[in-house]
């Protein structure tokens, strides 16, 4: 169906993107930081992808709002 093909375009996509800038750049920041690539990866990559979640958290107490930063919590939880 047309949802299929969306979603393996779009998953593409974000690989080539990864591919392109987020691999490069996480490789850059290792060297001048001076760490492994197998520890980079577990940690930047690991960091990089619970940003957004991180971010919403933290703007949820900011500005007290507990249901921002609780069902972003639970959110991420059960992806």
């Amino acid at each position: 169906t047309i949802d299929f093909a969306m979603l393996a375009y779009f998953f593409g996509c974000m690989a080539i993107v990864c591919d392109k800038y987020m691999v490069p750049a996480t490789e850059m920041i290792c060297d001048s930081i001076g760490i492994n690539d197998d520890i980079a990866g577990v940690t930047l990559l690991g960091f990089s992808s619970s940003a957004p979640e991180i971010v919403i958290s933290i703007v949820g107490v900011i500005h007290h709002d507990f249901r921002a930063s609780m069902s972003c919590v639970m959110g991420s939880g059960l992806i």
